[in-house]
């Protein structure tokens, strides 16, 4: 199954905790809110199996960057020092029960970020094991 999320990807953010509350930061709980928006029409069942997942991350490029910085990033390799295995946390937090019962079910993971204009996620998740993924 291939899914896009034209939702700005967002790194998972440690929990601040206060004398009262404890809560997450306006980022991660804006990236929550877009996510189950764009998840909210998915009719799909969600896969009871192990599954293996392919995500590419398009993060969009600083508006401070010149037109010709833009140009020279433009489909390259994110160095923005943002882990990317907080950008999967967060993402796959964001679809348990939706697209899989839980997280704990995905065995297998390739992912990369990328510069682009607009920030969107290309998500391919599978239950064939066997399934190589070009990335």
């Amino acid at each position: 199954m291939r899914v896009r999320f034209n939702v700005e990807p967002t790194p998972a953010s440690r929990p601040r905790i206060s004398r009262w509350s404890t809560y997450y930061g306006k980022n991660h709980q804006k990236f929550v809110e877009a996510m189950k928006m764009a998840t909210a029409n998915s009719n799909v069942a969600p896969y009871e199996s192990e599954i293996k997942a392919c995500v590419n991350f398009f993060v969009p490029m600083p508006r401070t960057w010149s037109k010709k910085k833009k140009l020279q990033h433009m489909g390259k390799y994110a160095n923005n020092h943002k882990d990317i295995d907080n950008y999967c946390k967060l993402l796959f937090d964001c679809l348990n029960g939706i697209y899989y019962k839980d997280d704990k079910q995905i065995v297998g993971l390739a992912t990369n970020k990328y510069w682009s204009d607009t920030g969107y996620i290309d998500v391919h998740l599978t239950d064939d094991l066997e399934h190589k993924f070009e990335v």
